[in-house]
């Protein structure tokens, strides 16, 4: 994805949280007697506002969604700005060793970023594997959850998908559109390689 088609993306996932906060204030200025029904809705945007955290972490680090979805709190030091990958999530919802020894690797984070963090880490679910982003019980999102709850609608209403209405990018690409950034910044293979815990230089 080009600069504007990632900020496409943000902006449809921030409409959707403004959306279900409205909703939110709607339910209890017309049904004060129900605070469970606006109580969903705040729900729902924190669980949006969780999603696009996650696409702006992928599209500044260059994670993969594995290690996103596995991504456990004691591996973020917000203080020094550091994030480190020591796990990932497969498909099952098993969580293990990251994908290979040059997967293990510690990345800098923008200020913007870390910022964004410290205030997410607020309002985070918890739950016992202590996930940045969790599902809303604090569990391990699955992967399919994550495609068809909030990609999907999230790319329809940013006007990226296809003519069957399919996402024109997978999570994969936000990890691409990281390798062309650092490429455009001048880092060498070697740097580009090491930030994405890439074995060998196919990129």
């Amino acid at each position: 994805p080009s600069d504007e088609q990632v900020k496409a993306l943000l902006l449809a996932i921030d409409r959707r949280v403004q959306q279900a906060l409205r909703e939110a204030v709607r339910c209890q200025t017309e049904r004060p007697e129900d605070p469970a029904a606006g109580q969903r809705f705040r729900s729902v945007a924190r669980s949006w506002r969780c999603f696009g955290l996650l696409i702006r972490t992928a599209a500044l680090t260059g994670l993969r969604i594995s290690e996103l979805r596995a991504l456990a709190w004691d591996a973020v030091d917000l203080g020094a700005g550091l994030l480190r990958v020591r796990q990932r999530a497969d498909q099952l919802g098993a969580i293990g060793s990251p994908k290979s020894r040059a997967a293990y690797r510690t990345i800098m984070l923008p200020a913007s970023l870390v910022a964004d963090l410290a205030a997410w880490r607020e309002e985070c679910p918890k739950g016992p594997l202590n996930l940045v982003f969790p599902a809303s019980n604090g569990g391990l999102q699955s992967d399919s959850n994550l495609r068809t709850r909030f990609l999907q609608p999230a790319s329809a209403d940013a006007g990226l998908v296809d003519a069957r209405g399919r996402p024109l990018f997978a999570f994969h690409a936000y990890r691409h559109y990281r390798v062309s950034v650092l490429i455009a910044a001048g880092l060498s293979l070697k740097e580009i390689m090491a930030e994405i815990g890439h074995a060998d230089s196919g990129l």
